[in-house]
């Protein structure tokens, strides 16, 4: 039993980057973006009908943020989220140095 936890453990943990390493890559393309075309935070607020404080809360990570929010962040700055499905059971365990990476 021990184990399964510490694979959920694990699986969670990994599940949490890679959603931290997507709202990193939306927070990069969007401050292209204010570079070249103005596209602001407060600018990305109007548009998802939002305040300001709460996309500086999304793009910091200081929020918890839902699928649906998340995908209106990425419509109003112009990019679309594709998601794949992967079996963990499936696929060979990863290395713990892997892993940590």
């Amino acid at each position: 039993m021990l184990n399964v936890d510490r694979d959920l453990v694990q699986r969670a943990r990994l599940q949490s980057q890679a959603d931290r390493k997507l709202i990193d890559e939306l927070v990069e393309i969007r401050k292209r973006k204010e570079k070249s075309e103005g596209l602001t935070q407060t600018v990305v607020a109007l548009r998802m009908g939002t305040k300001q404080a709460n996309v500086s809360r999304l793009e910091s990570g200081e929020a918890d943020v839902r699928r649906r929010t998340l995908r209106n962040y990425a419509l109003a700055i112009g990019v679309r989220i594709e998601y794949t499905i992967k079996d963990l059971d499936a696929m060979p365990a990863e290395s713990p140095a892997k892993a940590s990476a």
